[in-house]
């Protein structure tokens, strides 16, 4: 049995080593030798073979009818996949004599070992001696991956041994690699991080969300470099900014640019509690929490709570769309407070009842749902609020479909969609009181997370900010 790609996604294109920009080495450089090297993603899918007959090299196409992205032109010398045994990803490595103009987009300026057997301290150590140069990106000068590998479909620890760590060694970029083993494992390491550094994050919102609240507080001017790689059921901070698969995200790692993120602190009342799914029936005490996403009360929170359980996690990102179906058919969706906010210098009462309150800085849920088009968590640090009053699950279901249909629901007259007027700094710009009894309606969502307000206690929602505890946020897009 072999094994053939479906699709061969171009991640990055790199000068050899031997062949940077210094002209002399330009002219010594052996003509024999390949300039380029293209990587390329692609997903494993086994194939028989016949026997007599090879899939190997540049003839190797794809269950498509697709090679490689450099297939077309006479530039490309040779093709290989770098070996990683039972992988479901595969690394193509591909030499180039030069650049055609569909790949200049995915070339870095760094160098890259045009020998994929050059051991790691060799490559680690040129890096070293090069780091001070203008070409390389600060975010790929100090780097930490973690692993959520509970996230999503708990194949990202194949991804980076098959994908991630071979092109973090071909630039001999080194790194510290840590896979989640416990609910503990992602706030415990962003605790001990105590200089500027770059996280490459393989999970989804909740991770991303879990290692910024634990940062430690810092006197010093440090700067934090957030990468997400989207293995998680929640991916909305990923796909906002534009990373719609796991290979953009990886290709972005390389050739992207770090953007301030946003964040905002939400502030619960006296006796709030936060859900803890290893262990629901001890809830924490809870005062505050910083938002890189969504904050939300009625349906929207209820389904996420919902979906959080084993059986539901088991249909991976299924599960939300499971869990809005159980909602709507055995809850009234009616959920009684008050929302106060500024909008166009305007006071605004939204008195409810209601069925869906969401306040977000991301534009899109997942790739297909962008329930907040004007918002972007990397450039602007606007907030945006979505709302529509206490309606039926056949109605509620309409509006949701029609943000699926080009965000057409932000049209419909049932429905507020506001940009939050900016305060000072530190400043309360929104608040959500919450006056049902019954504690299943007073559950709200932060970024994934489920916390449980008392009756008639009212949440703050204050100014999005670029930096947390002495850290300055960024993102990589």
């Amino acid at each position: 049995m072999e094994y053939i790609a479906a699709e061969r996604i171009p991640l990055v294109v790199a000068p050899c080593r031997d062949f940077e920009a210094d002209a002399t080495a330009k002219e010594n450089f052996k003509s024999s030798s390949p300039k380029y090297i293209l990587f390329e993603y692609g997903d494993r899918m086994p194939v028989a073979v016949p026997a007599g007959s090879t899939t190997s090299g540049s003839n190797a196409k794809s269950g498509t009818g697709r090679t490689s992205a450099a297939s077309n032109t006479e530039t490309a010398r040779t093709q290989s996949p770098l070996p990683s045994p039972g992988a479901s990803s595969i690394l193509f490595r591909t030499e180039l004599d030069s650049v055609p103009d569909h790949l200049k987009p995915y070339l870095v300026p760094y160098a890259v070992s045009s020998d994929p057997r050059d051991p790691p301290s060799a490559t680690a150590e040129s890096t070293r001696r090069r780091l001070s140069a203008t070409n390389l990106p600060i975010h790929l000068r100090n780097l930490a991956v973690i692993d959520s590998t509970y996230s999503g479909s708990h194949k990202s620890s194949d991804l980076y041994f098959a994908i991630l760590l071979p092109l973090l060694k071909a630039f001999g970029l080194a790194h510290v690699y840590v896979a989640t083993t416990g609910p503990s494992t992602i706030s415990n390491h962003a605790k001990s991080f105590s200089s500027s550094s770059t996280v490459v994050l393989m999970a989804g919102d909740t991770s991303v969300h879990e290692f910024v609240n634990s940062l430690t507080e810092t006197r010093e001017k440090l700067r934090l470099n957030v990468v997400v790689i989207p293995t998680g059921t929640g991916n909305a901070l990923s796909v906002s900014i534009g990373h719609n698969s796991v290979a953009h995200a990886i290709s972005r790692l390389f050739t992207g640019q770090a953007e301030p993120l946003s964040n905002m602190k939400v502030e619960f009342p006296p006796e709030s509690s936060l859900i803890i799914p290893t262990d629901p029936s001890n809830p924490a005490p809870i005062q505050s929490l910083q938002s890189l996403v969504v904050t939300s009360w009625a349906f929207h929170a209820a389904l996420v709570a919902d979906s959080d359980s084993p059986e539901y996690r088991a249909q991976g990102p299924g599960r939300f769309a499971l869990a809005a179906r159980a909602n709507l058919e055995d809850k009234d969706q009616n959920y009684e407070g008050t929302i106060t906010y500024n909008s166009n210098g305007k006071s605004r009462v939204l008195a409810g009842p209601h069925s869906y309150v969401l306040f977000t800085l991301v534009n899109r849920l997942e790739k297909s749902f962008p329930v907040s088009p004007d918002s972007n968590p990397a450039a602007s640090g606007d907030l945006h609020l979505v709302q529509f009053n206490h309606l039926e699950g056949p109605s509620i279901m309409e509006i949701m479909q029609k943000v699926y249909n080009n965000s057409s629901h932000i049209k419909d007259p049932r429905v507020t969609y506001e940009k939050v007027d900016h305060g000072t700094p530190s400043s309360v710009i929104a608040t959500l009181q919450v006056d049902n009894a019954d504690p299943i309606y007073r559950r709200c969502c932060v970024d994934g997370r489920i916390i449980i307000v008392p009756a008639h206690g009212t949440i703050k929602i204050y100014e999005p900010t670029r930096n947390y505890n002495g850290w300055d946020l960024y993102i990589v897009k």
